[in-house]
């Protein structure tokens, strides 16, 4: 099977430090799979510019101090309407100081959850976001070390 409609998209994974826990927010969408904030550039927008836009609509997170250097890349395969698609997606991490209590949904999403990074890994529904968090665990893991 050939993939030749490439597409791309960004988002951010966004972090807040709870006590001695570590949450982040996943989205569950009209389908009704859980998944990470992200979304596709506007005509002329760039990467964290799509990033920080989407973060906003889809959570109500305005405000994160992204973490310098580091991203992480999920590329996955589908078809739809007869067509195959190859997609790679690029997060971005980021702290926030304060979560929003609710956010209201947008467009394609009906729920939001702050969770234990564990406890959200495995709510995900596809595999290669639940490696996303895996990643992000790790590393969250080795920077703690590492200080």
């Amino acid at each position: 099977m050939t993939f030749t409609n490439k597409l791309q998209s960004f988002g951010i994974i966004p972090l807040y430090k709870d006590g001695k826990e570590i949450l982040t927010v996943i989205v569950k969408h009209k389908q009704g799979h859980w998944g990470l904030p992200k979304g596709t550039p506007d005509p002329g927008e760039g990467p964290l510019k799509t990033a920080l836009r989407e973060l906003k609509e889809e959570t109500g997170i305005e405000e994160v101090e992204l973490v310098k250097d580091i991203s992480f890349k999920e590329r996955y395969h589908f078809s739809q309407a007869g067509r195959n698609f190859s997609k790679e997606v690029i997060y971005y991490l980021g702290w926030v100081k304060d979560r929003p209590k609710e956010a209201v949904p947008f467009d394609d999403i009906v729920e939001i959850k702050w969770l234990p990074l564990p406890a959200a890994r495995k709510s995900l529904t596809y595999p290669e976001a639940r490696e996303i968090l895996r990643q992000i665990e790790s590393y969250l893991k080795l920077s703690k070390l590492s200080k």
